[in-house]
């Protein structure tokens, strides 16, 4: 870890970075996180436009996948990936 950004964790306790936001993201846009958590990660997005725009996209993809026809998956799916698994042993 470089000097600054070990500077940055000192004087900037209570704040989260990049890394943190993004491993986040998903419970930040299904709301299952803590307010605190929330609260952090608002912040965050107010002062990084790359994490605002990783978090849009994120939303922007679950939205359009929601939207996709749902289908049945074949029959033979289930015992096909066991299959498939059992030969990996």
């Amino acid at each position: 870890m470089g000097i600054k950004r070990w500077m940055r964790k000192i004087f900037r306790r209570g704040e989260i970075d990049c890394p943190q936001v993004r491993g986040m993201s998903s419970d930040f846009l299904e709301d299952d996180l803590r307010p605190s958590s929330r609260t952090m990660i608002n912040a965050h997005l107010r002062i990084c436009p790359s994490c605002a725009a990783f978090i849009k996209s994120l939303a922007s993809t679950i939205t359009l996948l929601g939207r996709l026809p749902k289908s049945k998956p074949p029959p033979t799916l289930k015992r096909t990936i066991r299959d498939l698994i059992e030969n990996r042993k």
